[in-house]
């Protein structure tokens, strides 16, 4: 994913189906699982955190756990630009969702709810990035006049 494709010729009119030319498709579909994933996370975390506070305890903490999962997002999607001009776009989604499943293998296995908290932060850093990382993707990779068709998509996501 880390080839630009927003060279805009001419013919580039913006119409849904240059989304299907090339390989723009599974590069789009790519971007997207990211931003599923963020959502996923939460609608997740709020049906299955209950069950595992009987588990595991800490109910008092609970809260916390959305907390930090929020604050992860916003730290890393202020870092995207960053991490992207460091290691590129391609190293950038890898490390980010190397982090999101390291914090979902920490939530699934915490004994205690302190490490639970800590994998919440962990899948927060790696989700903020990957919803930060899908707009920057879609900038670099796509060309200009399809952007407005693909923000609205993924805005549906």
């Amino acid at each position: 994913m880390s080839a630009p494709h927003n060279g805009d010729s001419g013919a580039n009119s913006g119409t849904w189906r240059e989304l299907f030319e090339g390989d723009r498709l599974p590069r789009f579909v790519v971007l997207c699982l990211g931003l599923w994933l963020h959502a996923a996370s939460s609608m997740l975390a709020a049906t299955t955190l209950p069950r595992a506070v009987i588990d595991i305890g800490g109910h008092q903490l609970i809260g916390w756990a959305f907390s930090l999962y929020q604050l992860g997002s916003i730290l890393a999607g202020a870092a995207t630009a960053l991490m992207v001009a460091r290691v590129g776009l391609r190293s950038a989604l890898l490390g980010a969702a190397s982090v999101y499943g390291l914090g979902c293998c920490v939530c699934a296995l915490a004994p205690e709810m302190p490490t639970l908290l800590g994998g919440r932060l962990l899948q927060g850093l790696g989700g903020g990035a990957l919803v930060a990382l899908n707009y920057v993707g879609l900038s670099r990779l796509f060309p200009s006049a399809l952007l407005p068709r693909l923000i609205a998509l993924t805005s549906a996501i």
